[in-house]
């Protein structure tokens, strides 16, 4: 039997309580399922956000079940409705839907669900407190791909699952009774520790050649599983983070003065300016050894038959269609005979001996190119990083 996730307002005490309501399937005439309803069939899946109009004839076993379904829920939520003071519901429309839950005047959550879209399907709620988003600053260090804007989107994320709704009613609730029970410390405690956590995370990449990040898709219900990263893509995640966490000063600015914000933000400061020579001075090494490997390069490119090689490619390549692989004996075939007219003296085993020191050439080249590429991609990210923190520090100075 299905059910419905509810909070309620009791009439007699006015106490929020937690409710689940199960209700029965009910038949519905076929004219009526054949209707447009608002009803994700799944809430991960793509082109499940909702049930079109269709003709009577289109109906069929599978998709009568999913509309008797869809009527059945709606029926029975609008009973509930009828009978209930109702603070929070759950549901299943498809798309983008917001919610607000107003619990008192103090504590309100934003339900933010995105049913049925496949990979960018969504399921999170924003616990507000006087008008302040709670945050889980943690996550910007707890987490590889956590960024500004993912931090502050919302407090907590959940399963694409209809049985999640429990979990969401029940955090939201317990955060309620926590602060109607006259424990707003737990609330300013709850953030200080976020802040603790993403602060001393920060503290931790200025010195530090790895880090072990969780990985998010583990842990949206706190499911441990870890990944290591180490060296010059440290140094890129951790330049980018830094640079970019002066941006949470503006929302510490909006927190309540328990939290003592200002405290975080001169640590933040702090980091920052601490990691401005340590990021030049990588700038600049990489920039030197980009510089070392690009004269390598230069060297092997002018080396033995390479050059020779490289014009034949150029001009032949599409042409002859070596670039199938299928073709590749063709190239090594037109090289060998190629050889074999400017050096007419050469032995078929010389001449097969000098495309072999070709290929080992054309290895070592395309492993410097590779290389070259990677140093490029490093030294244009932590350039990137070093101008947002050099403006984000001139940006934030001012406004202090």
């Amino acid at each position: 039997m299905p059910n419905i996730y509810a909070i309620i307002r009791k009439k007699e005490t006015g106490k929020l309580e937690y409710v689940e309501e199960w209700y029965n399937y009910k038949e519905f005439e076929d004219s009526v399922l054949c209707k447009f309803i608002n009803y994700a069939t799944s809430l991960s899946e793509a082109y499940c956000s909702y049930l079109p109009k269709i003709s009577i004839e289109a109906l069929n076993w599978d998709t009568k079940c999913h509309r008797r379904d869809a009527y059945s829920m709606q029926q029975a939520l609008e009973e509930f409705k009828a009978k209930n003071d109702v603070v929070a519901f759950s549901h299943r429309y498809g798309g983008f839907t917001h919610f607000d839950w107003k619990f008192n005047d103090d504590v309100t959550f934003h339900i933010y669900t995105n049913f049925g879209f496949g990979s960018v399907s969504d399921f999170n709620a924003t616990f507000m407190y006087k008008d302040v988003k709670l945050a889980p600053y943690s996550y910007y260090v707890k987490y590889r791909y956590s960024d500004y804007a993912s931090v502050v989107r919302c407090t907590h994320q959940y399963y694409m699952n209809f049985e999640e709704w429990p979990h969401v009613m029940k955090d939201c609730l317990n955060f309620y009774e926590a602060v109607i029970s006259g424990k707003e410390s737990y609330i300013f405690k709850w953030i200080k520790e976020q802040l603790e956590s993403m602060v001393n995370g920060l503290t931790n990449f200025l010195l530090s050649f790895s880090y072990d990040f969780y990985e998010e898709k583990f842990n949206i219900n706190k499911v441990s599983k870890m990944a290591t990263i180490t060296d010059d893509d440290f140094w890129i995640i951790k330049a980018e983070k830094i640079a970019n966490s002066l941006l949470f000063i503006e929302n510490l600015k909006v927190l309540p003065k328990q939290v003592e914000a200002d405290k975080y933000t001169a640590r933040l400061f702090e980091i920052a300016e601490d990691f401005l020579p340590m990021l030049s001075e990588k700038i600049t090494m990489v920039k030197n050894k980009v510089a070392i490997i690009e004269d390598k390069l230069h060297i092997l490119e002018n080396k033995g038959d390479y050059p020779l090689y490289l014009r034949i490619k150029e001009k032949y390549y599409y042409e002859k269609q070596w670039f199938y692989s299928s073709m590749k004996f063709s190239m090594i075939y037109f090289l060998m005979r190629l050889l074999s007219r400017i050096y007419p003296q050469y032995r078929i085993s010389e001449v097969r001996e000098r495309l072999k020191s070709l290929d080992d050439l054309i290895k070592k080249i395309d492993d410097t190119k590779n290389r070259l590429n990677s140093l490029k991609f490093l030294q244009n990210s932590l350039e990137k990083s070093y101008s947002t923190l050099m403006y984000n520090i001139a940006k934030y100075s001012e406004k202090q």
